[in-house]
C-alpha cells in the first residue's frame, strides 16, 4: 500500500512539474537564454499598428507612449516587437524586449534611437550601464505614460535602484547639486 501511495505522489508530483513547465513555456516565460530560439515570429509579415491595437487599444491610446508618438507601420508596434502575424494571441509569435537578450533589446531601441541623434550603438556599447549588464529596459518602458519614458516619473529615484548611496548624498547636498537631477550631470546612455 504504502508503495503505491509513494507511486501515486511521484506520479502526480512529476505530472504537476510538467504542467507548470508546459504552461510556463506556452505563456512566453522563456529565459532570456532562450527566449530568442523560442521565437516564431521571425518570418512572420507586418500586420500593422492598427491591427495591434485591435486587441491592445489600451496600449494605443496613451497619450505618452511609443505606439501614440510613432503610428506609422514600420515604426510602430511591430518596430520594437516584431512582424506580429505569427502572433495572433501567441506570445512566442511576438518579441517582447523585456525577455530578450540584452544585445537583442539594445540593437531594437538603437535602430531609432540612433536615427533620431539620441545616442549610438558605439556610445551605448562603451557606457558603464552596458558594462553592467543593462538594457534599455531597464531604465525605459515603452508603454509607460510619462513623456520621458521612464518606469519612474522621478528621475533620481530610477537610478537609486541601483546607486542608492550616490542619490542620498544627493539629497543631502554632499553631492552635486542638492535635489538635482543626476542626467544634469551624467550622460546615461553614453561613455
Amino acid at each position: 500500500m504504502k508503495r503505491e501511495v509513494s507511486s501515486i505522489t511521484s506520479l502526480l508530483g512529476g505530472t504537476i512539474v510538467l504542467l507548470v513547465v508546459l504552461l510556463a513555456a506556452v505563456a512566453g516565460f522563456a529565459t532570456e537564454g532562450d527566449y530568442m530560439d523560442n521565437y516564431i515570429g521571425a518570418d512572420a509579415d507586418m500586420v500593422g499598428t492598427d491591427n495591434c491595437a485591435m486587441c491592445h487599444s489600451d496600449l494605443a491610446e496613451e497619450e505618452d507612449t511609443h505606439a501614440a508618438k510613432v503610428s506609422d507601420d514600420e515604426n510602430g508596434c511591430e518596430g520594437c516587437h516584431g512582424p506580429g502575424s505569427a502572433h495572433n494571441g501567441n506570445v512566442l509569435g511576438i518579441l517582447n524586449p523585456t525577455k530578450m537578450p540584452q544585445e537583442e533589446t539594445t540593437a531594437t531601441c538603437t535602430s531609432c534611437h540612433e536615427e533620431q541623434g539620441a545616442f549610438t550603438l558605439e556610445d551605448w556599447d562603451e557606457s558603464s550601464h552596458n558594462e553592467a549588464g543593462n538594457s534599455c529596459v531597464d531604465c525605459h518602458l515603452g508603454h509607460s505614460s510619462n513623456p520621458f519614458f521612464l518606469i519612474k516619473e522621478d528621475v533620481n529615484d530610477l537610478c537609486a535602484d541601483c546607486h542608492e548611496d550616490i542619490v542620498t548624498a544627493v539629497e543631502a547636498g554632499d553631492h552635486g547639486v542638492e535635489g538635482m537631477a543626476c542626467t544634469a550631470c551624467h550622460n546615461l546612455h553614453g561613455g
